[in-house]
């Protein structure tokens, strides 16, 4: 059979196959397949959904989509890397500089990138860690990418490009290429552009701005197409040429630094560039007269860049205005000049240069006159006789009639005849309490302590006679119309080297200022030397040195200084005596002695230091301020006892002669006489009203020996010692009667 005859055949065979197929297909139904055995088993027990819930499938179908989501993802960040490598070098040459819009398409699929990667973190799959690495990778290349534009744009250490041209086509200018680096390199390197400019700014102020200011050279903006490059020079020589030179410079390297713009680096420089301005025109202040009209042009010009640019500069607080500009800069010149000392006065108050200064001292003599009044010898006085009456004068009869008998009034006068100076206490002013008469205002302006001897004369009084019918007694006492005498004294005092440096410091000031107030150093040398210099209560070389400078400001700071330490002092003084002076009324035996130890404990403490050595009058004047307070204390408790037992008038007496004793000592020991205490007088004349009867009182008074006591204290002591009588109240009225006349 051919091969045809076959072919036929079997194609006869095979449609009747397909008609006997196709005749089945059509009798199956669902039931037959359902209920077929052999495809259930093959089918139906095969498939592992088969026996789940419709929720299980849910749930299924939920991970499905996750995973397919995640495999999109994957897909997506892989597309991004892509991109991300395209745009860093597309034409894989290796060298390629990406601008502006390739950087902004880097920074827009690095964060679509980090997005996507943190939900593939989230969902703790295990690629995520490698994604992680290669996104680390690409800001890296990211940030070398910055580093290369950088360096296009500041080619040197002293030049910088406005804009560049990158891959032959692409311009970028310096402002947007900054503005870039602060929108979206602070993302992936922190603070980016300002860690670069730090170290730009160190190469600028160490190659450019300090040899500036160091006036070693000079600077120069040259600028070519879009590169600016600041020059440096040799300095020039000429002073003024140099000035005119500097103010150039500092111009040139301000419009330098405002190419970049960048405040921190206008912020870093300007204290700098404001001090050195300071300096120079300071120190060259004639050059600016002399060549007023092109410096002070220059000036001005500054002054407007740096307002213009937003340099925050202090000088421009000081020249306000163009029509000021000479006023504006004496005062700078003032400023720097005041600085200039007051550094200066630092360097003599450092150590150990001060303690060297300190330790060089020299005594100083002054001779001082002063007006002292002129001694009248008195004697003493007399017992007085019960039958004679104190002689008065007949205001009706000018004739003075003397009694036969008695010439107890013949001599009038104190019978203290040393010297005493006619000057005023300093410090402490201690006074007797005055009565309303006012009879004796200004009695013991003679009495006054801490000057040479001389000696007061007493109240001159008209003599009293007795008239055969007394009426009236009249006793005038003038105390204006002592007379003085001219005479000296010789005051030491020591002082160190320190007052000559200072001073020295000062009168160059004061020189080179024109006379100008040198308030602030001498605030400054005050501070310092307070607390430099030892206490004033171990030696007087802070008072000294501070007093020698003969200025009207540093001695009313010094003596303040002085006044509050003898205040402390007088407080420490007052609780030893209140302590001490407790006087009872009771018989019991009061030991005096101890008492007035104790009082004069601290002022014996006094002499164990230098004080007297370094200043003899101020050393006195505080002993007698010292003595007069502890007198005035003892006179007030006195006075304040409105009943005085004979037992209390004898601790009385005892207490006023002890302090006197000890008075006598220390006034003995400064080569003074006790006279010189303004409070001597009246303690003393305590002792006669103490133990004197009413008679011998009033011949006391009569004698004018109880002179340095009020009218009031008389009749308070006189009131306190006797008991009410006839003798005592005409005694009173005798007193009150002459006082008032």
């Amino acid at each position: 059979m051919s091969i045809a005859a076959r072919l036929a055949a079997h194609s006869s065979e095979l449609a009747a196959l397909n008609d006997q197929i196709d005749r089945s297909y059509h009798s199956i139904t669902e039931k037959d397949i359902l209920l077929d055995v052999a495809f259930k088993d093959d089918f139906v027990d095969n498939n592992p959904y088969s026996s789940l819930s419709i929720y299980q499938l849910n749930q299924k179908q939920k991970e499905l989509d996750e995973a397919l989501r995640i495999l999109n993802d994957l897909w997506l960040v892989k597309a991004l890397f892509s991109e991300i490598e395209v745009s860093f070098d597309p034409f894989v040459s290796g060298s390629y500089v990406c601008d502006l819009d390739d950087l902004h398409s880097i920074v827009t699929n690095l964060q679509k990138a980090e997005d996507k990667n943190v939900e593939l973190v989230l969902a703790d799959i295990a690629v995520a860690a490698d994604i992680a690495t290669q996104l680390a990778k690409f800001r890296e290349d990211f940030v070398a990418k910055l580093d290369a534009l950088f360096d296009l744009f500041f080619p040197g250490p002293s030049s910088v490009n406005v804009q560049i041209i990158v891959n032959g086509q692409s311009e970028i200018t310096l402002s947007d290429y900054i503005e870039f680096c602060n929108t979206h390199g602070t993302r992936y390197a922190e603070s980016y552009i300002h860690e670069k400019f730090h170290i730009r700014k160190r190469t600028w102020e160490r190659e450019l701005l300090l040899p500036l200011i160091s006036q070693k050279s000079s600077l120069e903006l040259k600028v070519e197409g879009p590169l600016n490059t600041l020059v440096v020079a040799e300095r020039a020589d000429g002073n003024d040429a140099y000035l005119r030179l500097f103010l150039e410079s500092v111009l040139s390297f301000v419009a330098f630094v405002n190419i970049v713009d960048i405040q921190s680096l206008k912020q870093f420089y300007s204290t700098m560039i404001s001090n050195a301005l300071v300096e120079t025109i300071s120190k060259n202040i004639e050059s600016f007269m002399t060549d007023e009209a092109q410096l002070t042009a220059q000036l001005v010009q500054a002054i407007d860049q740096f307002a213009k640019t937003g340099w925050p500069m202090p000088l421009r607080n000081v020249f306000v205005s163009t029509d000021k500009i000479h006023e504006s800069l004496q005062r700078l010149y003032l400023d720097w000049l005041g600085d200039k000392y007051i550094n200066e006065i630092r360097t003599v108050f450092l150590e150990p240069k001060f303690l060297a200064l300190l330790s060089e001292t020299s005594l100083h003599e002054e001779i001082v006159e002063i007006e002292a009044p002129i001694a009248v010898a008195v004697p003493e006085p007399r017992e007085p006789s019960e039958d004679v009456a104190p002689t008065r004068l007949d205001p009706e009869n000018a004739n003075v009639v003397e009694p036969e008998e008695d010439d107890w009034n013949e001599a009038w006068g104190s019978d203290l005849d040393d010297e005493i100076p006619h000057t005023k206490v300093k410090g402490l002013n201690v006074k007797a309490d005055e009565s309303d008469d006012n009879w004796d205002d200004n009695w013991d302006d003679n009495w006054d302590d801490g000057e040479p001897e001389g000696a007061p004369q007493s109240p001159k009084v008209e003599k009293i006679v007795k008239s055969a019918e007394p009426q009236s007694s009249t006793v005038r006492e003038d105390v204006n119309s002592t007379p003085v005498v001219q005479t000296t004294e010789t005051r030491t005092s020591m002082r160190s080297s320190v007052c000559s440096a200072l001073a020295s410091v000062l009168d160059g000031y004061d020189s080179e200022s024109m006379g100008a107030d040198p308030q602030l150093l001498l605030q400054t040398i005050l501070s310092m030397a307070l607390i430099s210099y030892p206490p004033v209560t171990q030696l007087f070389l802070l008072l000294n040195d501070l007093s020698s400078l003969n200025n009207t400001v540093l001695l009313k700071a010094v003596s303040d200084e002085w006044l509050h330490t003898k205040q402390a002092l007088f407080e420490k003084i007052l609780a030893v005596v209140a302590d001490s002076m407790v006087l009872t009324d009771s018989d019991q035996e009061i030991d005096v002695h101890a008492i007035t130890e104790k009082i004069f404990a601290p002022v014996n403490e006094l002499y164990s230091k230098d004080l007297f050595q370094t200043n003899n009058y101020e050393f006195k004047n505080l002993l007698f301020q010292i003595i007069n307070l502890i007198n005035t204390l003892a006179v007030d408790q006195i006075l304040g006892n409105n009943e005085i037992s004979e037992h209390q008038s004898e601790v009385y007496t005892k207490l006023l002669q002890g302090l006197q004793f000890h008075e006598g000592e220390i006034m003995g020991r400064l080569g003074e006489n006790v006279t010189k205490l303004a409070l001597w007088p009246k303690a003393d004349q305590m002792v006669i009203l103490l133990n004197n009867h009413l008679r011998d009182i009033m011949k006391y008074f009569y004698d004018s020996k109880l002179y340095a006591c009020s009218t009031e204290e008389l009749i308070k002591i006189i009131k306190s010692v006797f008991i009410p009588s006839e003798l005592r109240e005409q005694c009173i009225n005798e007193i009150i009667e002459i006082r008032n006349i």
